[in-house]
């Protein structure tokens, strides 16, 4: 059987929510995995990590953290459906809701400002945030993106977007090669026109409306 783990995009940094219905070793081996193939994607990230039902003790949990730590990134949540799990990570002071403010060194923001991440979003990689979306990279085939308003990718689009989603006609892509079959755009799927050049487009009377992208 193949268990996933999705990826959201949070105002606080990352969502990961991981397997449930697996030993909680063998989802720390998956997760582990997971970030080991795209390392360059979750350094320097803050993640929040949905562990479901697995009941964590604290060294655990330490666990958790240290090799997240390993690989850059900042463990500041996690959440959990076991009262033992939540007891845990609270005393380790981590926050056990996703609603809790970030640390006083970092200023909370809504969830519909915009994400910005430079890195590659490789297969397997699901991202999906209220707000405006800029990927400093490519969006690999298999990786996909779910945003409320608009995204901007500067590298290849060759992945799944749900742009403007569900109705939004303000919202618009913009990429440096849209080399994808799988976009839409306020719920309508978009012919993509054949061309190396930098393409933008936006919705006019609800028809897609395609452009050379003007870089600036």
């Amino acid at each position: 059987m193949s268990y996933t783990i999705e990826l959201k995009g949070l105002r606080d940094g990352l969502l990961a929510s991981l397997p449930i219905h697996i030993p909680w070793e063998e989802t720390l081996s998956l997760f582990r995995a997971h970030l080991d193939r795209q390392p360059e994607f979750f350094k320097g990230a803050r993640l929040a990590v949905n562990v479901g039902a697995h009941t964590l003790k604290v060294n655990d949990l330490v666990t958790l953290r240290n090799e997240l730590s390993e690989r850059g990134i900042t463990l500041w949540a996690v959440i959990s459906d076991s009262p033992t799990t939540v007891k845990n990570a609270q005393l380790l002071g981590l926050a056990t809701r996703i609603g809790k403010p970030r640390p006083p060194t970092a200023p909370t923001v809504p969830s519909s400002a915009a994400l910005w991440l430079e890195r590659t979003l490789r297969s397997g990689v699901r991202i999906e945030h209220a707000g405006p979306v800029t990927i400093v990279g490519d969006v690999n085939p298999g990786a996909e993106i779910v945003t409320s308003s608009s995204l901007v990718v500067w590298g290849r689009l060759r992945g799944r977007v749900f742009v403007g989603h569900p109705d939004n006609q303000q919202a618009f892509i913009c990429a440096l090669r849209f080399q994808t079959d799988q976009a839409t755009l306020a719920g309508i799927t978009l012919t993509v026109p054949t061309t190396d050049c930098p393409l933008k487009v936006s919705l006019q009377d609800g028809t897609p409306r395609w452009e050379q992208w003007e870089l600036k």
